[in-house]
């Protein structure tokens, strides 16, 4: 790869990682207003936008080290993505935890409702969904 291919791939990475803080740091605004409209919008964009930021990623991991870092541009350009790297993934675990602790509310939600005692649910840590009936439907 050229060093002009490689700048071209670099910028390409950093403007990607760019957008994808915007659109994160959009998705935690929707989280906090609770605006489900908006998260799943900023959802769908973000599974579009990683999954072209990973193609990048892996692009670049196949080239030589030292073809990345040769020149001043590339070496400025990398500093810059590596900052951008770091941004993306602070915004994506801050949102992960917002995420998680919705669930953990409408959780306990549903457990006042009666509907807890389920074995299974839906998260991280459950094989699958599994429904009981709520205690509203068990009064009438």
């Amino acid at each position: 790869m050229t060093n002009e291919a490689t700048v071209a791939l670099l910028e390409s990475e950093l403007e990607l990682g760019e957008a994808l803080i915007e659109t994160l740091e959009s998705q935690r605004s929707a989280l906090l207003e609770r605006d489900l409209d908006q998260m799943e919008q900023f959802t769908d964009l973000l599974e579009e936008q990683l999954e072209l930021f990973l193609g990048l990623l892996e692009k670049r991991s196949h080239m030589p080290e030292e073809e990345i870092a040769a020149t001043g541009p590339t070496r400025a350009l990398l500093d810059r993505l590596r900052r951008t790297e770091v941004r993306v993934i602070e915004l994506a675990e801050f949102n992960e935890k917002l995420i998680a602790d919705r669930l953990a509310w409408s959780n306990a939600m549903l457990a006042a409702l009666g509907m807890a005692g389920t074995e299974k649910g839906y998260g991280p840590d459950s094989d699958g969904l599994q429904t009981s009936q709520c205690a509203l439907s068990r009064s009438a």
